[in-house]
């Protein structure tokens, strides 16, 4: 789940009808329900290859939604993989507060430097297409997203006006651009940020890549400790308003590259009083033009969301907004198929007759 797993204390309310009853230090949580007492524990999983542990142990499990890499490597256990709905944005945000992130030529450097049919060529992602914007062709119905206008230059000609916005800033291959990448402990988003770092590597750009746990990752985003980093969305994604509001000035905790502009903003709240839905995209569309031309955050491609359940979770339905309360799931039991009954019977009385 998208949650900020650093502002959980014992005895915090998170619903109405569960709190937090204790919080390890492995990330495992117990919640404890406020009318029955009932606890039940929630841990967290960094990596495809552990639910595949789990998997194998038959114990219940549930991943949040991710662009798995291919299908081979789930072998034996392909009855795990559940398509969401809709389409999701992986994306890395910009420091927006730190040098010199702070300014558009690096933003735009690190974007332009990024290859993102061969990105997707490469690693094998299933369902995907490269994103030069940030809100969802499915979402975007009746009229197109607004594209960042380097996505129409071939790779070389983005690498020369990349090259030439770092030399503005006085970066160049004897004094390269360094950036700090940010990214969960995990077999996708390793790999992803390996390759990221290779094709900025070909732009004169040296990049060192720093893993944490999900708890550690978003203490360092909320903390603004990272230069780059992967970010996800805590609102649904099958809205314009679920991807833009949270880097707006109302986005809180969530607005983690520190964008802070105000006319973002009045664009969200002209769209939000807008009653005619057409015109209500064009506003959003103003929206998204804001922050690709700003590149506050660098996205990469969209992805048909991937979750991994085990077999014995029912209730989870694919939706657009993915959304999947805890008070929709239950556990059957594990690996159990139909079972016929048989009622006792009394034994059978011999027979003395003859056959006829």
């Amino acid at each position: 789940p998208v949650i900020n797993r650093t502002a959980f204390s014992t005895g915090t309310l998170t619903s109405v009808f569960y709190q937090i009853d204790t919080h390890a230090a492995d990330g495992t949580l117990t919640l404890k329900s406020k009318t029955s007492g009932q606890t039940f524990s929630l841990q967290v999983i960094d990596s495809i290859t552990d639910a595949w542990a789990l998997a194998t142990e038959g114990k219940p499990f549930l991943t949040q939604a991710l662009p798995v890499l291919s299908v081979p490597p789930v072998g034996d256990h392909a009855d795990l993989v559940r398509v969401d709905g809709g389409q999701a944005l992986y994306a890395y945000a910009v420091n927006m507060n730190r040098a010199p992130f702070n300014t558009v030529e690096a933003r735009h450097a690190l974007a332009m430097a990024v290859q993102r049919p061969t990105l997707l060529r490469t690693l094998n992602l299933l369902g995907t297409e490269p994103a030069n914007h940030f809100i969802a062709p499915s979402v975007m119905t009746g009229i197109q997203s607004y594209r960042a206008p380097f996505s129409s230059l071939t790779y070389e000609e983005r690498e020369a006006v990349a090259a030439a916005l770092l030399s503005e800033r006085g970066f160049n291959r004897e004094n390269p651009l360094r950036v700090s990448l940010r990214i969960p402990q995990g077999d996708v988003h390793r790999t992803i940020a390996d390759t990221i770092a290779d094709m900025w590597a070909a732009s004169g750009i040296q990049t060192e890549i720093v893993e944490a746990s999900l708890p550690e990752h978003w203490r360092a985003l909320d903390q603004g400790n990272f230069d780059v980093a992967f970010m996800s969305w805590p609102g649904p994604r099958d809205t314009p308003n679920g991807i833009l509001e949270p880097l707006s000035q109302y986005g809180g905790p969530w607005n983690f590259p520190r964008y802070d502009f105000t006319d973002f903003t009045e664009r969200l709240n002209r769209a939000a009083r807008e009653e005619r839905p057409d015109r209500r995209l064009e506003y959003y569309r103003e929206a998204e033009k804001a922050l690709v031309e700003d590149q506050t955050l660098i996205a990469l491609f969209f992805y048909s969301p991937l979750v991994l359940a085990s077999p014995s979770i029912d209730g989870w339905m694919a939706n657009t907004k993915g959304r999947h309360p805890l008070t929709a799931l239950s556990l059957n039991q594990a690996g159990s198929g139909p079972q016929l009954i048989r009622p006792t019977l009394p034994q059978a009385v011999p027979s003395f007759g003859e056959d006829r």
